[in-house]
């Protein structure tokens, strides 16, 4: 892909501002956190959203030659774009890539900061259900998850991915597992059933988004690590909804004001 794809002038100047920006990172907050790509129906945009992603990630790639490289140096090298060494040496980059369209059915209301989080979770190999994926992270952050992880399938034979698509299932074998490996914050299983209890009003907002998007960011590396929120046919998802636009801006808002360029 990219050693197939097109560079125009246009897209060489295009790429070689948002270069610019993501690496004025470093040292400030840009002035420009959040970008848009416009164009007419069949432009590229959808290639040129997933070249970007390749090259701000700098994904491993291995040439006809059987060498390995990364796409940042290579694909700016080619050409001509500065900034490609720079993005290989002095950033760790996630890409994350969200076909929105793909994502919901289209007909029906969903909020877009839902929509991202989920395929975030997804990335971190969480369960999608929101109050599930709380626990989750929180056994993963207290270093109990590979732990839990093996409890699960000693007592269900069959591993914690499965037994979780069933909501009523997993509420029981979390509050059994928080009670078993973390004794000391929960001494009885009616308290670990309480705690469950209360994530269950777990409530997602672009504010709360924003704060996981750097948290995942900061995890990579805490000063040079960085996340990129890739979402396709986000045109098509606001349609002429008032409400998602407002949704859009809002998560906007929130990543430039939480999330310090990262």
């Amino acid at each position: 892909e990219l050693e197939e794809y097109v560079v125009t002038e246009d897209i060489r100047d295009d790429f070689s501002d948002i270069v610019d920006r993501f690496i004025e990172s470093r040292r400030a907050v840009p002035e420009s956190v959040c970008g848009w790509i416009s164009g007419f129906f069949g432009s590229g945009k959808s290639h040129f959203l997933k070249m970007l992603g390749y090259v701000l990630s700098n994904r491993r790639i291995r040439l006809e030659s059987g060498t390995e490289v990364g796409a940042a140096g290579y694909f700016c090298s080619k050409h001509r774009i500065l900034g490609g060494a720079m993005l290989e040496r002095e950033f760790r980059t996630k890409a994350l890539f969200i076909n929105v369209s793909h994502e919901y059915d289209i007909s029906r209301e969903a909020s877009l900061s839902r929509i991202i989080y989920r395929v975030l979770l997804r990335e971190m190999g969480f369960s999608e259900n929101f109050w599930i994926a709380e626990i989750e992270r929180t056994l993963q952050a207290q270093g109990l998850w590979q732990k839990f992880l093996k409890f699960v399938e000693e007592s269900e034979g069959r591993p914690w991915q499965e037994v979780r698509r069933m909501e009523i299932l997993a509420r029981s074998i979390l509050a059994h597992g928080l009670h078993k490996l973390d004794s000391k914050r929960f001494p009885t299983l009616e308290l670990a059933e309480r705690s469950l209890a209360d994530v269950r009003d777990f409530t997602l907002t672009p504010t709360l988004l924003a704060e996981r998007l750097l948290q995942e960011a900061e995890a990579l590396d805490k000063k040079a690590g960085r996340l990129v929120v890739l979402l396709d046919e986000v045109g098509l998802y606001v349609g002429d909804n008032p409400d998602r636009l407002m949704d859009l801006n809002a998560l906007a808002e929130q990543i430039t004001r939480i999330g310090k360029g990262k």
